[in-house]
């Protein structure tokens, strides 16, 4: 995998469009058929998990393993500009991926699915709670998850990071569109009404910033698709 990323990248270094090259990721309880490359964004903007890919194409976006350049990740005025408002304000879990996923496609960068082995998302670990008598026991959260959810990161709840970048992605009406789907995902860590208007001060500055610099709004990017135009070189 980690050959596979590198080569892609070195064989399209002089390519000023070159954003994100993705590896599939499974999950250690699944099998290897479950392996995915991309999110598909044509029913659901924040996207649900979509397929594999048997040869390189672009895609629309990712969570990790990707590889990039770092000069172009941290480049504010030539490139992406890294995590921006989360990483800004030091923002909890949930967001993040879709932030810097979606980002490139509107700055006028492509994101690539690369045909290599997958990478294992092997965390976190499940909770085994060993009895008196020696016997174990893996011990869920109460809904059925058996591993253990990320307990603290950063500022705010888990998930306001997708309220911000909702905000600086597509502005109010993108927020006001995911409302409910972030509520019903993210609910019962996030109170997405009181977490309404601080996502807008959190992510104004990049925002501002994006709104200068982007070739495409996320409505345009949405109704053209660039991902779906064959594009594999």
């Amino acid at each position: 995998m980690f050959v596979d990323l590198y080569n892609f990248m070195e064989e399209r270094k002089d390519d000023p469009t070159l954003g994100f090259a993705h590896a599939p990721v499974n999950w250690s309880h699944h099998h290897q058929r479950g392996s995915v490359h991309d999110r598909d964004m044509s029913k659901n903007e924040l996207g649900d998990w979509n397929k594999k890919y048997d040869s390189v194409r672009t895609i629309t976006w990712k969570g990790m393993p990707w590889i990039c350049r770092r000069d172009w990740f941290l480049n504010k005025v030539e490139g992406l500009g890294a995590y921006g408002a989360l990483s800004q304000h030091r923002i909890s879990w949930g967001g993040g991926d879709m932030h810097i996923g979606i980002k490139p496609w509107l700055l006028g960068f492509k994101n690539w699915a690369v045909p290599c082995n997958s990478a294992i998302h092997i965390g976190p670990f499940p909770k085994i709670d060993i009895k008196s008598d020696g016997s174990s026991e893996t011990i869920t959260s109460g809904d059925g998850y058996k591993y253990r959810v990320y307990a603290a990161s950063g500022n705010g709840p888990h998930a306001f990071g997708f309220l911000i970048s909702c905000y600086v992605l597509g502005g109010e009406k993108m927020m006001s569109r995911n409302k409910e789907a972030i509520t019903n995902r993210f609910g019962k860590y996030l109170n997405v009404q009181d977490w309404w208007q601080r996502s807008m001060i959190y992510g104004k500055d990049e925002k501002a910033w994006l709104d200068e610099n982007k070739k495409v709004t996320f409505e345009q990017l949405l109704e053209r698709k660039p991902w779906n135009n064959g594009c594999t070189d």
